[in-house]
């Protein structure tokens, strides 16, 4: 079996350079022959190294394949290592060679985000919509619920505190916080947090329309507040004594009733018992007026105001007012004071000199106000309710309700927490706002309203 000499492997002539020194001395057995002739062993060893260069071949080939894949995919470099020891692009096991695969995107990613964009607003805008909707849906289940018992959502909330299997008997009504006009259509959280006339009056337009309800017993915990606001409240007390043919109201003073809260409260006859422990006072009025002059001549801001009278512009905050203008408040504020200090007088019947004695301002410990004759007694609540109780004519065996905190539809699903925190957060950058916007509203340029 012969072989043409330019078609034997690099291996096969390493091997026969290496025998080179044992063929020159070997004596020439077949003289005449182109090709030597093969043994079986010799035959044999020649197709094992063909078949090893074909194997080499065919591996570098696919170890080439693997690297230029390498450059768009990422590989790990023992990988990358293994293929390029294929290749022969690392010699020697002991030189050592980083090699840097750097991933080639080709604009692959950057098109698959930009192209996922509007299907994730898409997605985005749909699951907002239907929260909205989801909630949408479970306030007219809750409203429609609500209103089938003849139970108004926005309003009043009862809870039993003494049953005796009786069907009628007395309301404790909560009037808590600064008192204000307004506050049907305020956020429930808001309504939570004061005195508001407008929620007053549907929560008193519900306890008429309740025949079981014949006397209510109002425990107050207020700083005072608006005047108007403390005479429209004053006004709807005396309106349900009178629809529950009740000839006086009977109130708690609780932790502080300041103010306001006993302008309200005198307006009508009264018996007021107190908790020793709360403060009772603050008989005075006042009007504040904001002066930003200096702060505006710092960054220099000035307003040019054309009017059409010389007091239009009056409380103007962004200059100092006149000594006509302050007069004007002055005599505001006197007027009433005095209407204060007669309510006072007239409701509790104390002499004048009494009340123009304690009517500096000044709060009062309840042991000290029942000594002015602000309340009639010092006591709790349940004493409140009995007295209550005697005036509708009562015996040992009556029911008592509370009112309590009217719940949006979020808090009765619990998913208020963090909502509700929010809503008030809201509530506040709102007031601020509605304070601001009092600028050049109604009579002056944001005066606080008069308060009690």
């Amino acid at each position: 079996m012969g072989i043409e000499p330019n078609t034997v492997s690099d291996t096969e002539k390493t091997m026969n350079q290496n025998s080179e020194s044992e063929t020159k001395e070997a004596p020439k057995l077949l003289q005449g022959h182109d090709e030597p002739k093969l043994t079986h062993h010799e035959e044999a060893k020649k197709d094992h190294v063909k078949h090893e260069h074909v194997v080499e071949q065919k591996t570098t080939q696919a170890a080439e394949k693997v690297l230029e894949v390498s450059k768009v995919l990422p590989v790990t470099k023992p990988e990358v290592d293994h293929f390029a020891k294929a290749k022969g692009e690392i010699r020697p096991e002991n030189k050592k060679q980083d090699i840097i695969v750097r991933p080639k995107l080709n604009g692959f990613l950057v098109s698959y985000i930009i192209f996922s964009i509007p299907g994730f607003l898409a997605g985005l805008v749909w699951t907002i919509v239907s929260v909205v909707l989801l909630f949408s849906i479970i306030g007219g289940i809750a409203y429609a619920n609500q209103a089938s018992t003849g139970q108004d959502p926005a309003s009043l909330n009862l809870k039993v505190i003494q049953d005796n299997k009786e069907e009628k008997g007395i309301l404790i009504y909560d009037l808590s916080g600064p008192i204000s006009t307004g506050g049907k259509d305020l956020p429930i959280s808001t309504q939570n947090a004061g005195i508001y006339t407008g929620k007053v009056a549907s929560d008193f337009k519900k306890i008429k329309e309740n025949k079981n309800i014949k006397n209510v017993v109002f425990r107050i915990n207020t700083p005072g507040g608006e005047v108007y606001g403390a005479e429209i409240l004053g006004d709807l007390i005396a309106d349900l004594m009178s629809s529950l043919n009740q000839k006086q109201a009977v109130y708690y003073f609780d932790q502080i009733v300041a103010s306001g809260g006993l302008f309200a409260s005198y307006k009508n006859p009264n018996y007021v018992i107190a908790s020793p422990y709360g403060e009772t006072g603050s008989i005075g009025v006042l009007i504040t007026l904001p002066n930003y002059k200096g702060i505006a001549d710092k960054i220099g801001y000035s307003e040019t105001v054309i009017k059409s009278a010389d007091k239009k512009d009056i409380g103007n905050p962004f200059r100092d007012p006149t000594n006509s203008e302050i007069k004007y408040f002055q005599d505001s504020v006197d007027r009433t004071f005095k209407e204060f200090k007669n309510i006072i007088v007239t409701g509790r019947k104390i002499d004048p000199k009494v009340v123009d004695s304690i009517a500096n301002g000044l709060v009062y410990e309840n042991s000290a106000a029942k000594e002015y004759g602000l309340v009639d007694e010092l006591g709790s609540v349940d004493r409140a309710v009995e007295k209550a109780a005697v005036n509708a004519g009562f015996g040992t065996n009556y029911k008592v309700w509370e009112t309590t905190p009217q719940k949006s539809v979020l808090d009765s699903f619990l998913a208020s927490s963090y909502l509700d925190r929010i809503l008030k957060v809201g509530e506040s950058t709102t007031s601020v706002v509605d304070k601001a916007s009092y600028f050049k509203t109604g009579r002056a340029y944001m005066i606080d309203e008069v308060r009690i």
